[in-house]
């Protein structure tokens, strides 16, 4: 009976493996071959191909079709596919409409996750009050917890912050210094 779970363990490992040997290639993979994955349902085929979409690698660029791939990857779980589709989303483009509030909410979903990217972006939408209530507390929550994970563009938000807030919650010395991390960095 002890034999029954190593063959299991075993049978596991053996399935496992193609997926691995793909995911290790999938760079070295054609925009048609990345798209037949992509098409089966594979993650990170879709999040590929929608990239390609989205900056005409391989293809031509169409920012509806990135969404619809950056979508399929997000629906799987994909927290890079949902902070990319609210980047597109928040802007708009030809064949995408604008809109703040659905990318306020694919970063919130990424950023409560810990993608720090959705995080400080999660910042700017409450900084500057898109698709979200404006909320100076919520936007230096998030720039935090981006600048906490070592994000120099979060640092820099989080700095000019300090520096721009009003009487008693201008803090000069926490600007400087988080001005100082995002430059170590290489942000200017």
């Amino acid at each position: 009976m002890r034999l029954l779970p190593s063959l299991f363990v075993s049978v596991a490992l053996l399935a496992a493996q193609p997926a691995l040997s793909a995911a290790q290639t999938l760079d070295t993979l054609s925009f048609a071959k990345k798209l037949k994955l992509a098409k089966v349902g594979d993650e990170e085929a879709q999040l590929a191909v929608a990239r390609a979409y989205e900056k005409g690698e391989d293809t031509t660029v169409d920012t509806a079709e990135a969404a619809k791939w950056y979508r399929a990857a997000a629906e799987q779980g994909n927290l890079e596919a949902q902070f990319r589709l609210g980047r597109l989303v928040q802007d708009g483009a030809p064949g995408l409409k604008q809109n703040p509030e659905a990318a306020a909410k694919l970063y919130e979903g990424a950023a409560k996750q810990g993608h720090v990217e959705a995080q400080n972006w999660l910042g700017y939408a409450y900084q500057h009050g898109l698709g979200v209530p404006k909320s100076k507390e919520n936007a230096m929550l998030w720039y935090s917890r981006a600048a906490e994970a070592g994000l120099a563009e979060a640092e820099n938000n989080l700095g000019l912050m300090y520096l721009n807030a009003k009487g008693d919650a201008r803090d000069l010395d926490k600007a400087f210094a988080m001005f100082e991390k995002a430059a170590k960095q290489g942000d200017d």
